[in-house]
């Protein structure tokens, strides 16, 4: 038997697993109800760190993310997360055509949030793997510490990156200590976006530098490649990963997961590559207790019996529970919203316990609580609407604005002037709309202001006349070059268009059907029919015959 394979009895899940489920129900985190966002009158004025809203729990690394695939967000400042996992797959036919192969591996990783975006992990494992066509039939890994650190960033509320890396000293061939010499060290990018608050998105794509191979010395039998995870080349690593969150009840969330994860080796015969189902519960909300469940399934990448790889099962099962032991005060003030209360005794100073929860009083007459409102940052639009014909005021106009639900907004009767409601304040932009009986609607598209902004439009309408715009260019037919001074003549409508230095034109034009004649010096005349609808714009680009 080699040194770094041992016969020992297995590290059970099952003796870890009291022992999370302990830290877990002491973690203060638990009696919190997730979801409900700090008020201005909770009971800290701490804040979280700023973080993508993601709907991922506790990855296989313990960090944020699907499974294999990493999301771009972290946990709290200042928490400590224990996990513990394990895997179990039964195949047979996996290395010979008649053998059967039973792998458990468990693991054991916590990890640590010291500063904002920023996590700390230290993983270590066992494998243990039986095959009753080898001898010994029964092999097992031990050790194989890793240590990962991982930055996360959030752009925007739904948008994130970040960077992963990992750095694994494989245990010896006797099992004595650590081979330097066969480090694997991992880096990927990650990317997550979060559409809605129940789904998010991540991309990952990255590198494997594996040196397994100078463990040994020998040559392995392939179940012995396959326990120790030994590879002779490195990998190009890509995975895609979709996850959910639902409230289930008050505090309760539960989801399911999907990914795709590839390790794309030179031979892709041997490529690691596999599509990954499961789900998560939540059973006190967020930062607390993640319970992950589900199985693996290999695309490609299973052993062979001369592969150079270390090689993946057919089909795993996995599960982990992981615990948060130290949640910081600032993520109950964030996720959790004011402390919970039974007694006035369990609230601050200057704080008084109201419908079992604890509040900042500003003052209390006849035992009324008074709680400040803090109003939303915001700004408004005025202007008018007038007819662009005449210039008289258009006291009939409506307006409406993108992103405000309801009714429209009515002109003043007499002037023909409007302010809006308070609009958010914030980034982009918004779109406001005018609109008026026998007029011909018009759109202006307005940057959101700061808070108190007032901005300022003015609206002309073409009204009694339904118009639509006519546009486009003339170029010769041979050079193409731009035909200068040539003109667009309707003959019902008497309108003569010509074009400028750059063979372009535009006009705005009365709705109907109308004949053209298109013509220019030196340049036969041509003859088409168009329909111009209220509102559209016709585009005509003209090539030009020299005239005969």
């Amino acid at each position: 038997m080699l040194g770094r394979f041992h016969e020992l009895g297995e590290i059970s899940f099952m003796r870890i697993l009291p022992f999370v489920l302990l830290c877990s129900m002491a973690s203060p985190v638990a009696a919190q109800t997730p979801g409900v966002l700090a008020s201005t009158d909770s009971n800290t004025n701490r804040k979280a760190q700023a973080s993508v809203s993601s709907p991922s729990a506790t990855s296989n690394k313990g960090t944020r993310g699907v499974h294999r695939v990493e999301a771009a967000t972290a946990h709290p400042t200042g928490d400590i997360i224990l996990v513990v996992g394990a895997q179990y797959s039964y195949n047979t036919g996996l290395f010979t055509a008649d053998d059967t192969n039973e792998n458990h591996a468990q693991h054991l990783t916590v990890v640590w949030a010291p500063i904002d975006h920023l996590e700390l992990r230290l993983r270590q494992s066992t494998v243990s793997n039986r095959n009753d066509a080898f001898l010994p039939s029964t092999t097992q890994n031990l050790g194989d510490p890793t240590v990962g650190l991982k930055f996360s960033y959030p752009l925007m509320a739904e948008l994130g990156i970040g960077a992963d890396l990992a750095f694994m000293l494989p245990t010896s061939a006797k099992g004595t200590g650590l081979n330097a010499g066969a480090f694997v060290l991992e880096a990927n990018a990650i990317v997550s976006y979060v559409p809605m608050p129940w789904l998010g998105v991540h991309l990952n794509a990255g590198y494997r530098l594996d040196n397994t191979k100078e463990i040994f010395k020998r040559d392995l039998l392939p179940v012995q490649r396959f326990t120790a995870g030994i590879s002779q080349d490195n990998l190009i690593l890509a995975g895609l990963g979709v996850d959910t969150s639902f409230l289930v009840g008050k505090e309760m969330t539960a989801g399911g997961f999907a990914e795709f994860h590839a390790g794309l080796a030179p031979e892709f015969d041997e490529s690691p590559i596999r599509a990954t189902v499961g789900g998560k519960w939540l059973p006190f909300g967020e930062n607390a207790v993640d319970v992950v469940v589900g199985a693996d399934f290999a695309v490609a990448g299973t052993p062979t019996k001369n592969a150079t790889m270390a090689g993946i099962p057919a089909w795993e099962a996995f599960g982990q529970i992981a615990a948060h032991l130290n949640p910081p005060e600032t993520l109950v003030a964030a996720v959790s919203g004011p402390a919970g209360c039974t007694t006035q005794a369990q609230c601050e100073q200057n704080q008084q316990c109201v419908d079992g929860y604890c509040h900042w009083v500003q003052k209390v007459i006849e035992e009324k609580e008074v709680i400040k409102e803090v109003p939303i940052p915001s700004f408004s639009i005025k202007g008018g609407v007038f007819n662009k014909a005449s210039g008289d005021p258009l006291n009939y106009a409506t307006l409406t604005f993108s992103g405000v639900p309801g009714s429209a907004l009515a002109v003043d009767y007499k002037t023909a002037t409007f302010e809006s409601w308070p609009l958010p304040s914030g980034e982009g932009l918004v779109k406001v709309v005018a609109s008026a009986p026998e007029c011909t609607p018009s759109e202006q598209m307005v940057n959101k202001g700061k808070a108190g902004d007032v901005k300022e439009i003015v609206f002309k309408l073409q009204c009694g006349v339904a118009i639509g715009e006519i546009k486009g260019s003339l170029k010769d037919a041979r050079t193409g070059k731009p035909v200068k001074n040539g003109q667009i003549f309707i003959p019902a409508l008497k309108q003569k268009i010509k074009t400028d230095d750059d063979g372009k034109f535009s006009a705005e034009v009365k709705a109907g059907k109308h004949q053209i004649l298109i013509s220019g010096k030196k340049y036969g005349t041509q003859r088409k029919e168009i329909e111009i609808r209220a509102g559209d714009v016709v585009i005509l680009n003209i090539d030009m015959d020299k005239g005969r």
